[in-house]
């Protein structure tokens, strides 16, 4: 018999999506699975939505919380009381295909079998739906077949950009949204930092990282995603919660010799990203003069997620809502 599968799911004020993400939970053809909703404290009619599905769905457990804990706190209630031997991850306004859970168990046990580890994370790719209908594919990481991109190079790639031998199978997401592995995994690192209000899926892949993870995907768009903005999606949040990594991981990143320029290039990246031209040009220029090789690798590095940074520019300028 299969093993169970966990899917979790949180909710926050989302009574307009949640019932259809809750479907698609419910139409996975893997059998063997439970689901557990976390309502982290919504206050529209996300309560009586999620009582109604779980009086009608006995796969459905059904955990409400009192009081706002924020998403890491709500996805440390689904570790905690979570009875598979799997966590799959959905978002309250995404769909997920009906093979997304099987797809991903068998990546994840075919590549045990092959490896011999079960230190596995598996993502998905997706389809973005912008506000104004615009939809792009954003790829993952370790479709390719073979060894995944795994520990200390995964940890330089998501700090400083580092490609290494691992190509484009290095380039990609690994957002919660559509992630799977064994719950082990999320309690052997004490599941996600309830401090952080944004980036807990990066932080937490940083330290799975740290501890010689491996990090597997599926090419195929097995999550439809739904960008939808918000007062806590702005470009002043992105770069605290990129400075708060730089910061967090300090030592490591002066160990390999990146600190100091992790740190100033985020001035760079966020003076593009807010198109100040001007800034940019004049932050890129002082970069070439501080850290010319440095900066040549990092610009080289950064070619493959060209239009990942182009499609979250726009978003943030506000040129693809609706």
């Amino acid at each position: 018999m299969l093993p169970l599968i966990t899917i979790g799911m949180t909710c926050f004020n989302a009574e307009d999506t949640i019932g259809a993400a809750i479907e698609s939970a419910l139409s996975q053809d893997y059998a063997n699975k439970e689901i557990i909703i976390v309502d982290d404290g919504s206050s529209d009619g996300s309560r009586a939505l999620l009582e109604k599905f779980a009086t009608e769905n006995e796969i459905i457990n059904y955990i409400p919380h009192e009081q706002n804990t924020g998403f890491a706190g709500a996805l440390n209630t689904i570790i905690k009381n979570a009875k598979g031997g799997f966590i799959a991850i959905f978002d309250d306004d995404d769909i997920s295909q009906p093979q997304r859970l099987t797809a991903q168990y068998e990546r994840i046990t075919a590549y045990e079998q092959e490896t011999g580890t079960t230190d596995v994370l598996c993502h998905v790719a997706r389809i973005q739906t912008f506000e104004n209908g615009l939809q792009r594919y954003e790829q993952t990481v370790g479709t390719n077949a073979g060894i995944a991109p795994h520990g200390i190079d995964m940890v330089r790639r998501v700090l400083y950009g580092y490609l290494g031998n691992h190509g484009t199978n290095i380039v990609g997401s690994c957002a919660n949204c559509a992630r799977m592995g064994r719950t082990k995994v999320f309690r052997d690192l004490n599941g996600f930092d309830e401090d952080m209000r944004r980036g807990e899926d990066t932080d937490f892949s940083i330290r799975f990282a740290l501890n010689g993870g491996h990090f597997v995907g599926i090419e195929e768009p097995l999550v439809h995603q739904a960008m939808t903005t918000g007062a806590e999606k702005t470009l002043d949040k992105e770069y605290g919660v990129e400075k708060f990594f730089t910061e967090k991981h300090k030592d490591f990143l002066e160990k390999e010799g990146w600190y100091k320029f992790a740190l100033e290039w985020l001035d760079v990246r966020y003076a593009n990203l807010h198109n100040q031209k001007l800034k940019f040009l004049f932050l890129l220029s002082m970069m070439f003069l501080k850290h010319p090789i440095k900066t040549i690798k990092k610009l080289c590095w950064s070619v493959p997620a060209k239009d990942t940074r182009s499609s979250f520019k726009k978003w943030h300028l506000g040129e693809l809502n609706g």
